[in-house]
Formats: structure tokens, sequence, C-alpha cells
């Protein structure tokens, strides 16, 4: 499960973005083709959180949708995985254009007093 090793990478950043104010929500955008489970993030942040500023942070996840785009025609479309046909020409010769990478979107901390 590399999710492990990511979300440990997630809450050192976090943590780091933070600046010792404590975390009130994480929200992260995970690219249906980044080969990550949201689900495998989720249960693995509670444990690599804890005993941090984030231990107590609400986890948001959305889910973004894989884009590709056809090297023949240049038609752009949704992508379930890396293998596909362009609708529009049925050429398989396909770039990733979206949805392959993890992002930290945003980062609510308490405020000073």
């Amino acid at each position: 499960m590399h999710e492990l090793g990511i979300t440990q990478d997630l809450v050192d950043l976090i943590v780091q973005q933070a600046a010792g104010r404590p975390v009130v929500r994480v929200r992260l955008r995970v690219g249906r083709l980044s080969g990550l489970d949201p689900e495998a993030l989720r249960f693995c942040f509670g444990p690599c959180s804890a005993g941090t500023i984030a231990a107590s942070a609400t986890l948001e996840i959305e889910t973004v949708p894989g884009q590709g785009r056809c090297q023949r025609c240049g038609a752009t479309f949704p992508l379930e995985d890396y293998v596909g046909l362009c609708p529009a020409c049925g050429n398989s010769h396909l770039d990733i254009s979206g949805g392959d990478d993890l992002v930290l979107a945003a980062l609510e901390v308490e405020q000073c007093a």
C-alpha cells in the first residue's frame, strides 16, 4: 500500500504549511488516474496525523476524473483508465491531460488569537 508513504509525506507537508497552527480541515483532489485509492488515503490519514497539529483535522477528498487528448484529432474526453480510444476518431494514441495527480487543494487552520 503506497498510500501509507504518500499520506506520511502529505501530513509532513500539511504540518509545514500550517506553521504551528492547529489544522481544522484538509481538502485533497485525487485524480482517478493517479493510482491512489481515496479510501486508503482516508484510512491512513488518522494514524499518520496522530500526535501532530493535524490530528483532529477533517479530511475531504474530491475525486477528479481522468482527461485524455487525442494525438490525431485533438479531441478531449474523460478517461477511466490509461488505455482507451478517442470517441471522435477511434485513435488509440492519447495524451493524459488531467486526473493523474494528487493536489493539496486547501488547508484550513485555526486563526491566531
